[in-house]
């Protein structure tokens, strides 16, 4: 099939989709009109009108007067729409040998019409079925091997840094993910560091010293190598390394954003592994206690 002939069944079938525009074509089919006596029977806005007139394309032709009338193409298009709109007639029934002889060019021009249509339409719905069943059995198969690395991880000693994996691993159970929940899913991991602002708080019955950590900033994204996660204290703030885990839907991950709320995200500390639900959700607590 052509460019030309694709646009051409574009053209029909977009103007049947459209009441204005079925009107315009059916006023044409009784007889040729001017701009002005269509424009009065519509009673649409000028803007309106002249919109669906010029979209009409090859449909409409000019008479030498300067009135509008219907192409070939518009009369197959008229007669496709009357095909869908009207009964069959009693003679047409009773001679269906003549009815076809005397209208054969219209109904060929349908029936070639209509089945490029369908055929279009069913190439377009195996694709995206294709495509969404190749992107299923990868999310599915990403997620199986997701699974049984984090399910399968060994916990490191406390004297060392806790790996990627590892937070991971907790992440998932504290959230209580499993292999059917994560279906669709993705998970990332990311190391960031933390400022934590140290409050002291004392409380006079216990004779005794609160310290608390509030976080208050996240400094950068880690991307270098780190020699020691230890944390950095002065008199007002500690810093710290922190796993972030990110659990989202897939198409989250390809916008490269987060619902709200996030379907999932976690803080792990990489020293001591102690596990935050949110980071970010504390540092907006404190401020509106503040």
């Amino acid at each position: 099939m052509t460019g030309f002939e694709d646009e051409t069944y574009s053209t029909i079938f977009t103007s049947l989709n459209h009441s204005v525009r079925r009107k315009i074509l059916k006023m044409l089919s009784e007889e040729p009109r001017s701009f002005s006596d269509m424009f009065e029977s519509l009673g649409i806005s000028s803007s309106h009108f002249n919109y669906h007139l010029e979209n009409l394309g090859d449909l409409v032709s000019k008479t030498e007067e300067g009135k509008y009338k219907l192409s070939y193409l518009g009369e197959a298009a008229v007669a496709t729409m009357s095909k869908v709109e009207e009964s069959p007639k009693p003679s047409a029934m009773k001679h269906p040998s003549t009815f076809f002889v005397k209208n054969w060019k219209p109904l060929i021009l349908v029936f070639i019409v209509t089945v490029s249509f369908l055929v279009g339409v069913n190439w377009i719905q195996g694709q995206a079925l294709a495509e969404m069943s190749d992107e299923n059995n990868t999310l599915l198969s990403s997620n199986e091997l997701l699974w049984d690395c984090y399910t399968s991880t060994l916990i490191s000693s406390e004297d060392s840094p806790i790996s990627e994996n590892e937070a991971i691993h907790k992440s998932l159970q504290y959230g209580k993910w499993d292999s059917e929940k994560l279906q669709g899913m993705v998970v990332e991991a990311t190391m960031v560091y933390f400022k934590f602002e140290v409050k002291r708080r004392q409380v006079t019955l216990l004779q005794e010293e609160i310290i608390s950590e509030i976080p208050i900033a996240r400094m950068y994204e880690v991307t270098e190598q780190v020699t020691d996660y230890s944390p950095m204290s002065d008199e007002n703030s500690t810093y710290r390394y922190i796993w972030e885990i990110s659990v989202r839907t897939f198409q989250e991950h390809l916008d490269h954003t987060f619902s709200s709320p996030p379907s999932g995200i976690y803080h792990v500390d990489a020293v001591n592994g102690e596990i935050y639900p949110n980071l970010y959700s504390l540092m907006y607590i404190d401020v509106e206690n503040e």
